[in-house]
């Protein structure tokens, strides 16, 4: 099935996907940084080998959906209600949901102010609006922090810069693709949610499953250990080996954790 779109009530456009068998559990993918509403043949393979229903949602400036200029209070917290408005398009009451690296926010903030029966984060971004867990990171990476909290002209600049690299080494990849499509504007605002709190108090998230691996260059362990402590139910495993991304093998071990969890939380319900 090719990508869609979705209309929510304020007229923009919201771009989403849907993968995986029919009859299979439904979870809202959170995409990263780079990322978009496409789910990739490798996905496809693995919602049907763990019987996951993927909603994959592309967050404005991203893809096709509409962008959003930045404006006083509006965080993380303030994308929920796309989500939300899409899954009641969609007609889906029970859902898990799932974050990889800075779609980690994102899906703890659904968790916060949603309903879904499971949460699930992969190589997740912590808040790094707190000085203390910037800490967990390297000091050229706090360099690099500071110089994107305080200049939209270095968000730019690092947003062009990045995906003129990947638009040579990784061509073929959806992720890059999309990212591009509106000249990196999604992924501008990223850099600049990720950096203010996020709308949502941390003792209102839902249980969480957070696999990080202690291998993760881009996330450091360290600085998302510390995301475990301010987390009321969370379930932190540390996989040994594994870098930022996950192999296909532990993605349909996640996934199989997801559709679990997801499960169980309505069997409780």
């Amino acid at each position: 099935m090719g990508n869609e779109m979705f209309e929510p009530a304020d007229g923009r456009l919201l771009e989403y996907a849907l993968g995986g068998p029919d009859d299979g559990f439904p979870i809202v993918s959170l995409h990263g940084l780079l990322g978009g509403a496409t789910i990739d043949s490798d996905h496809e393979r693995l919602c049907a080998r763990t019987g996951v229903r993927l909603i994959s949602v592309a967050r404005p400036g991203y893809g096709r959906s509409t962008p959003i200029p930045d404006a006083p209070g509006r965080n993380v917290a303030s994308g929920v209600s796309d989500v939300l408005a899409l899954l009641d398009h969609l007609g889906v009451e029970t859902y898990g949901a799932i974050g990889i690296s800075a779609g980690a926010p994102h899906a703890l903030a659904l968790s916060a102010l949603g309903n879904p029966v499971s949460t699930t984060v992969v190589s997740g971004l912590p808040p790094v609006f707190y000085a203390g867990v910037r800490r967990g990171y390297p000091v050229s990476a706090r360099a690099v922090f500071a110089l994107l909290r305080r200049s939209g002209a270095a968000r730019g600049l690092y947003a062009k810069t990045l995906l003129a690299v990947l638009g040579k080494t990784m061509p073929d990849e959806p992720a890059v693709a999309e990212s591009a499509v509106q000249g990196g504007a999604g992924m501008r605002r990223e850099m600049l949610l990720q950096q203010r709190p996020w709308g949502f108090a941390f003792g209102d998230v839902g249980a969480v499953t957070w696999f990080h691996g202690d291998e993760d260059d881009e996330v450091p362990l360290a600085a998302a250990e510390k995301a475990r402590t301010l987390l009321p139910d969370a379930t932190f495993v540390v996989v040994p080996g594994m870098g930022h991304f996950p192999d296909e093998d532990r993605w349909a071990e996640i996934y199989r954790s997801a559709v679990a969890a997801g499960r169980s939380g309505t069997e409780k319900d």
